[in-house]
């Protein structure tokens, strides 16, 4: 055997590609993904991911509450309870009506006066279908709550409520 021939591929090798070739194949395989999802879980895990990114991008354009709402809603917060609570939701109905926030219509559905914690329960029952659970069974305990101890319009809404959120 001469020298050269080593260099040179043998008979055996002619078919067989070369590692160059190879890795190009591989490359190229219809197989292996380009390039790898964000999140790899399973299907209901995505969906959950990807109701809590809505979720998170709706709250990101909700309207912004002004700093005065927002003193308004924390003396309502403040006065429940007291005799002045009554006046101050009256205060506040007639300023700002009910809002879109449910952490406030809870609030004023708690006023012992029908005119303003009727429509605050009516107004609970369109948001609770846009909440999460959590969130629901605290409307849920609040409307059960109020089902027993409010004054008849309060308790008639609030059960009426209860039967449409079930």
């Amino acid at each position: 055997m001469c020298p050269d021939d080593r260099d040179e591929r043998s008979w055996r090798d002619d078919d067989r590609p070369s590692w160059k070739e190879i890795d190009k194949r591989r490359d190229r395989s219809s197989h292996s993904r380009d390039e790898k999802p964000a999140f790899s879980g399973s299907k209901k895990q995505q969906a959950y991911m990807k109701q809590m990114a809505l979720r998170q991008a709706d709250k990101l354009f909700t309207p912004k509450k002004s700093d005065k709402q927002r003193k308004d809603e924390q003396e309502l917060e403040q006065a429940k309870g007291s005799d002045a609570f009554a006046e101050t939701a009256q205060k506040f109905m007639d300023t700002y009506g009910v809002t879109d926030d449910w952490h406030v219509q809870l609030v004023l559905a708690e006023v012992p006066l029908s005119k303003i914690a009727v429509p605050a329960i009516e107004s609970l029952v369109e948001s609770a279908a846009a909440l999460e659970k959590s969130e629901k069974q605290s409307i849920l305990s609040q409307l059960r709550i109020l089902a027993l101890t409010g004054k008849s319009k309060i308790k008639m809404a609030a059960k009426a409520a209860l039967d449409q959120i079930k």
